[in-house]
């Protein structure tokens, strides 16, 4: 997946590759990601992108995410890296 530095603790969902663990967790271009929880503790922003970048595998990552315009809670995804990702 690629992500872009929108906002102050944002990221926009640019581009999902098939089989990631992006797509794996039902992330679509356009979705902003507030909120990212590797192995359920919530990570600190400035360290998304490489969290976002280079997955440990076995470890849970759960996004929250904002997809639609007047949404009050976020949507809550996750995905488990078991192995290195099929899409490389």
């Amino acid at each position: 997946a690629r992500f872009a530095d929108v906002a102050a603790e944002e990221y926009a969902v640019t581009a999902v590759d098939a089989g990631s663990p992006a797509w794996e967790a039902g992330l679509v271009p356009g979705d902003k990601v507030r909120g990212l929880y590797p192995a359920g503790r919530r990570l600190d922003p400035l360290d998304w992108e490489e969290a976002m970048r280079k997955p440990s595998p076995g470890e849970e990552l759960g996004f929250e995410l904002w997809r639609f315009p007047g949404q009050r809670a976020p949507i809550r995804r996750k995905t488990s890296v078991l192995q290195r990702p099929v899409w490389r």
